[in-house]
Order: structure tokens, then sequence, then C-alpha cells
């Protein structure tokens, strides 16, 4: 954001300890990304704020950040912290509190992560001399889930000092406070911090501390008689043992947190310099590191749209590698994944298929953590799979690719997801259905893009009667592509298509018809069994017809029910989903593809395009994008054509061989010449990569 606007920023490092051990803390692939794509604000900031010198050493060594923009500004400690009144009534009040402790301590202000090292400080505090271990206690404050404090005790009961051990589980900020101005010792053994704040704030309420001799603490305690090895449980008891007895060391100690311990006054003051440099200097826009986001639908999702996205991306990238990038571009190109539909998915959710896929809902993240895009992908369809994409869509603008131009649908199916649904923008389409919607959904989704890609010169037409005259210009047409089969599919549908031919021939099966895709009523397969049924019946041609792809138990009944009263049943299947081999079987082996619709929403339909990608005549309704396929790749019936209209078309397909082979051969062709890699390089294009 602040990239886009041309602002100058600062960011502040607590501590980069995850990178010092990736295997504790990155192991997951997921939160490696995460965490990855968060050190891009420390990058690209003009300037990086630390809060120790171990903390800017490590982003300069670990994250790669420049070292003249890195400044300590150190850390605050409360005004509250501060010594007592009397040492003896802060003791009485930690002894009201905590029963437990009855006399004189050494403390430690633990946690549960492995690096604060509680077992060492047990095994150290083990090797004090008995005089001082038996009249003392071990105070470990911070709440530890039972499995870790059943360890520790364990520890201590093996060192033989489980009765000094008390576990105070978490306290109050006033017990805490008590707990520093009563301690004899602050004991902090922590393998790794970013500060080390408890110390900070027990030196400024008086107590002597003995820390590890790790950065950041040896900016806290630099008497290092006062420091220890935090590996070795001897060095720590004896460093324990000086820090409780030499009272040289102790006002050593004290006397050098004067200037190590800071208030916030003087933090804010060494903050306020370095903003002071930037004041009234706006800061040039960073160049573009040609960084592309794609948020859709990708696979496992079962959507049409999902598979296309898949296909489209490994285009994009392939294309975009090999391609020079703009003047004032940074490479590499790079798309980044972003799956959307995963919340429709619930606790079942399969998992990504790839892992250079992210989950959608946090795509706002991943891109204010890096600065921002270059360019952002949206691609939206008239179903539940797409809601998150609306949602991040209002907020970030970017280019949408339109799979449809008609939106209710998607709307209605987003108001479960938060920001879906900005004010004025209904749920409901007014007094209407998906098949007439009154409201524009595509004027809102244009106004707040860079720009709107719908498919083909017919959805185009839709879009604009959509949205206006002095919108138009934001819309462009991206080829849908055609050729949509691999190589591999390919031959597995040619070698199917010869297995039939020679069944076909030796009289052994009657020949396929077959319509591909998701089965639904605005698809008319009411009409193609009915027109299947006239061959059949009245026409004498003997034909077969299959409905392959998903479809609704409801549906499914009521076309085999219709089929048994047309006679025909025997002659009719309806598959529902299959497996990606079987779905090409049937490509093969059909002779006939039937691709109807009733009307035009602004889609494609990837099915039709398989359907000539391998070779299949096909007979598509004269509407819309289907209507718009060059004459002579298809066969072209009218959208509201009769049963009789579409049998006789059916008939001079199957019976004319000539025919059938020259429509099948020119949709080959035509599929041919827009392909994956022609959309992507026309999406390139309208994306100034």
């Amino acid at each position: 954001f602040v990239d886009r606007l041309g602002l100058a920023y600062c960011a502040v490092v607590y501590d980069l300890i995850p990178l010092r051990f990736p295997d504790v803390y990155l192991s997951h692939p997921a939160q490696s990304r995460r965490y990855h794509a968060r050190l891009e604000v420390l990058r690209h900031a003009d300037a990086l704020l630390g809060i120790s010198s171990s903390a800017i050493a490590d982003a300069v060594e670990l994250a790669g950040v420049e070292r003249k923009r890195c400044h300590v500004v150190g850390t605050g400690v409360s005004s509250k912290f501060g010594p007592p009144d009397s040492r003896q009534q802060a003791l009485a009040f930690v002894a009201s509190e905590l029963q437990e402790i009855g006399g004189p301590f050494v403390l430690y202000p633990a946690g549960s992560d492995g690096r604060k090292n509680v077992d060492g400080l047990l095994e150290g505090f083990a090797r004090l001399p008995p005089y001082l271990r038996e009249r003392l206690q071990l105070v470990i404050v911070g709440r530890l889930p039972p499995a870790v404090a059943n360890h520790h005790a364990h520890v201590a009961r093996q060192a033989g000092i489980l009765g000094a051990v008390v576990f105070t589980g978490a306290v109050s900020d006033e017990t805490l406070l008590a707990l520093y101005q009563a301690t004899e010792l602050l004991a902090f053994p922590s393998l790794a911090e970013g500060y080390g704040l408890p110390v900070a704030e027990a030196l400024a309420c008086g107590a002597v501390a003995a820390v590890s001799d790790r950065p950041p603490l040896d900016e806290l305690v630099g008497d290092a008689r006062a420091r220890f090895d935090p590996t070795h449980a001897a060095d720590i008891g004896r460093t324990l043992e000086r820090c409780l007895t030499d009272e040289e060391v102790r006002g050593s100690v004290l006397a050098g947190a004067a200037g190590r311990v800071l208030g916030w006054d003087t933090v804010a003051r060494r903050v306020a310099e370095v903003l002071d440099r930037f004041e009234h200097r706006p800061r040039p826009a960073c160049k573009a590191r040609g960084r592309l986001a794609f948020v859709s639908p990708f696979p496992p999702t079962r959507s049409g749209v999902a598979d296309y996205s898949a296909s489209l991306v490994t285009a994009l990238r392939a294309v975009g590698a090999r391609r020079p990038l703009p003047v004032g571009i940074v490479g590499p190109f790079r798309v980044d994944c972003f799956a959307d539909g995963r919340d429709r998915l619930g606790a079942l959710a399969p998992p990504l298929a790839s892992e250079d896929l992210r989950d959608a809902r946090g795509f706002r993240t991943v891109d204010g953590a890096i600065g921002g895009y270059d360019r952002v992908v949206y691609v939206l369809g008239n179903s539940e799979w797409h809601a998150t994409a609306l949602a991040s869509l209002w907020r970030r603008p970017g280019t949408v690719v339109c799979h449809e131009v008609l939106l209710s649908g998607l709307v209605r199916l987003s108001s479960h997801v938060p920001g879906a649904l900005p004010s004025g923008v209904p749920a409901t389409v007014p007094g209407g259905g998906l098949s007439k919607p009154d409201y524009p959904y595509l004027r809102d989704v244009l106004d707040h893009s860079e720009r709107v890609l719908v498919s083909s010169e017919a959805a185009l037409r839709l879009a604009e009667s959509q949205v206006g005259t002095e919108l138009r210009g934001r819309l462009g047409v991206l080829p849908f592509a055609l050729d949509q089969l691999s190589p591999t599919e390919n031959a597995a549908v040619a070698r199917a298509r010869a297995e039939e031919e020679a069944r076909l021939a030796a009289g052994a099966r009657d020949p396929l018809v077959a319509c591909f895709g998701i089965v639904d009523p605005t698809k008319r397969p009411f009409s193609t069994l009915e027109a299947v049924a006239d061959l059949v019946t009245r026409r004498r041609l003997a034909v077969r017809l299959a409905f392959v792809g998903p479809v609704s138990d409801a549906l499914a009944g009521e076309l085999r029910a219709r089929a048994a009263l047309l006679g025909v049943a025997d002659r009719v299947a309806v598959t529902g989903e299959l497996e990606r081999s079987e779905y090409l079987r049937f490509l093969g082996e059909a002779v006939v593809a039937v691709q109807l619709r009733e009307g035009f929403f602004g889609e494609a339909s990837a099915a039709t395009a398989e359907c000539l990608s391998s070779g299949l005549a096909t007979i598509v309704s004269d509407v819309g994008w289907l209507g718009d396929l060059p004459a002579g790749t298809v066969a072209k019936v009218s959208s509201d054509c009769t049963p009789g209209e579409l049998a006789s078309e059916l008939e001079r397909l199957l019976t004319d061989g000539a025919l059938r082979q020259s429509v099948a051969g020119a949709g080959r062709e035509h599929a041919r010449s827009v392909t994956f890699t022609d959309a992507a390089v026309a999406l390139l294009d309208e994306l100034g990569f």
C-alpha cells in the first residue's frame, strides 16, 4: 500500500529467532512461506528500527537488509518498574500472594518455549553449594502447559531440588513487580532473545541479574562475571553463586544498568530522530519486481475454472520466464497462486494440490507483507468458488478475468464471506433468479477493478450492456484457450477412438451421441434426450446417448425416468462425475457431441473446447460464445430449436461421414489456433509484463 502511494516507511524488528532456528520454528511449509513473505517488509523499508543491536545484526546477516538503513532504538521499560521502598515489604507481599514462597528466592520469568532453557537453570541451580541451595527457593514464573510443567518437575526431582522449586503459573502485573523487587537474583538462561525485557524490568527494580552470555543479553548486563554459558550447568551454577555472594559483582551489575535500561521517552526520541530524516521527503515508488498474484479456484477444488486456471498459470510462468521484462521491472518474473473457495470445503477440505498454492483467505496479508504485488489477477465466475476474490477486490484493485458476466449467483453465494458484499451491493436479485438478474453486479466489479477481461466478443457485448458507455473502455477480451487437451490426453482419446471405430465397423456397437460437462436444465438435456428418442423410435437410426459429467441426483433420476417413458432407457447413460481417464474414454468413443445452451451469461465452455480439441464433431446452440464459433467448426442449431430439429441435425451428421469428418477436422484446427500459451501472452500484454 505505501509503495503504491510512494510513501517512506520504517519497520521494527524484534528478533529473527525463527531464521536462527528454522528446523524448530519454520519446519511447516505454510508457516515458512508466511514468515519469509513477512521478511519483505524489512527488506523494503526505508529504515529498520531494532530493539537491540543483536536484532539489527541478525537483520543484516540473515535477512540481507542493508546496514546503512538500520538503527538501534532499544526498548523502553515502563515507569512502574522501580526499586521498592522496602525489600521486606515486597517479599511479604509476594508471600501473601504466593503461599509456596517462604523466604529468599532466585527468580526466572520463563515460558514454555524450549529456548527459555528452564531445564538448564534447574541443573545449574542444583550445582549451588549446599549452604545456598538449602536457604533459597527457585521461583519459575509463567504459564506452562501441564506436560511441560511435569517434565520440568521430573528434571528437578532427578536433580534433587524439587522441594526448592516453585512453579507459580501466570501471575498478575502487581505480583510480578513485587517478585522483581524482592528477589535475591534474577536468573535468565535463555538461549535466544530479541531483547530480554524481563532482565531490563528486573534491573529497573534494583534486582541483580545473572544472564546467558548470548546476544542481546550482554547489552543489558555488561559485566562478564555475571554471564554464563547457558548450555553448561556447572558454569550456570558458578555464576549464580558469584552473583549471590560477591558484592563487587552485584554492585557492578546494578551500576551498569543505569546506562543500559531505557525509558520510553528515550526510545521515542531515538525513533523520532530517524523519522525526521524522512519529513517532507516522499519516497519514490519502488521498482516493480515482476510479481503477479493470481487469485482463483485451483485443483483439488472440483471446478472447471479451477482446472482452467491451473493450465493458464502454467502457461503464464512459461511465457513470463522467457520473455524480456519491461523497463523498470526487477525480475525474475513470478506468479504466486492463491486458491479461492477453500472456505466452502470446511474441515474436510483436501490439501492444496501444490506447495506453490496459498489459501486465498491469506492473500491480503501476504500482499501487505511484501509491499504489494505488481499486478493482481482475480478470477470470477458465477459460482460459490470465487467469494474470497470478490471480498479482496473491493479493497485491493486488480485485473479481473470474468468467466461469466452475469454474476448474481456469485453475489448470492458470497454473503457468508466477511467483506464480500460491501454496502450498496444487494445480496439477492430483486424479483428474479439467475436467468434474468435485475442488478448489474458487473458494474460494481468494474468500479473497483483496473480492468475486466471477458472470454469472447459475445461476452464483451453482454458486458457493455451491463456497465454503460462510460466504463466500456475498461473492458477487454482475453481469448479463451480452446486447445484444452495435453498431448498425453490427446493420445488417450485417439486410442479410445480407434478402438471404438473398430467396434462400429464390426457392428458390435451402435454409435454414441454424448453431452459433456455439468448436466443442468439450462443445457437442455431433455431436448437432447427426446431428439435421440426420435432418431431411435421414428427414424430407425440405432444410436446411444450419454450425459457425461456432474449431475444432481434429482436431475439424473428425471432423465432416466423420461428415457424409460420414451422407450430408450437401455440406450441412455447418465454417468455422473467421472475420473479424468474415463471422461477421455467417452470423448474418444463418441461420434457426435451435443452442447446446447438456452441462454448466455457471458461464459465460454471448456467442455465444448475439449470436444473440438479431440476432433469430435459437435452440435452447439447458436447463442453467445458458442454462436461465435467460426462456421464449419461446429454445427449450429437455434437456442430454442425443437427436439425434431435437433434430431434432423444429428441425423445429418451421423449419416454423412464426410460431413462429420469435415466438421471434426475444422473444429480441431480451430482449437489449435487458440492455446493456453496464446491466452497467457494476451494476459501478460494486458498486465504490462
